[in-house]
């Protein structure tokens, strides 16, 4: 396993998985806060915020995870009132028409919450070929390990 930190957002990764944290360069009025990206694939050079060119090459199998971080002033208010994110991925909390570009073989989720003070959204694509179940169970090992510092810069205990 592999440990993925960076601008205050962590997850460890399973094998054969790959990931990133960075920051988007987008023009304003854009405002630039992290994201992390993890794969079970080989991560194209894409850092599109919700990974549009990673989902387009995992095809029908895997999963992808975009955990992106949004202007802290919305935490805890209107989408992002939920405290924390999801404590599970299910099967049924995956549909096609959640994804942000629609493809076939694949479905998705998107949560929106605010977690330590900072006001968050995790995209989750997964492949809908065989082979789901070890892709859902992959990516719920990487959402039970993902954390953040809080917004006041200390580390969650």
């Amino acid at each position: 396993m592999t440990t993925l930190s960076g601008h205050g957002l962590s997850a460890t990764l399973p094998r054969r998985w790959e990931g990133r944290v960075f920051v988007p360069d987008l023009p304003p009025p854009a405002i630039n806060l992290p994201v992390l990206h993890a794969a079970s694939f080989r991560l194209p050079a894409d850092e599109a915020t919700f990974g549009s060119e990673a989902a387009r090459v995992m095809g029908g199998r895997g999963a992808l995870m975009a955990l992106v971080e949004y202007d802290p002033a919305l935490g805890g208010f209107g989408l992002f009132e939920t405290a924390g994110p999801p404590p599970s991925l299910r099967p049924s909390d995956f549909d096609p028409n959640a994804l942000q570009v629609r493809r076939a073989g694949q479905a998705g989720m998107q949560r929106f919450f605010t977690w330590h003070g900072r006001a968050l959204c995790l995209y989750v694509v997964l492949g809908t070929a065989a082979g789901t179940v070890t892709a859902l169970a992959e990516a719920n090992t990487v959402l039970t390990s993902m954390d953040v510092v809080r917004a006041n810069g200390e580390r969650s205990p």
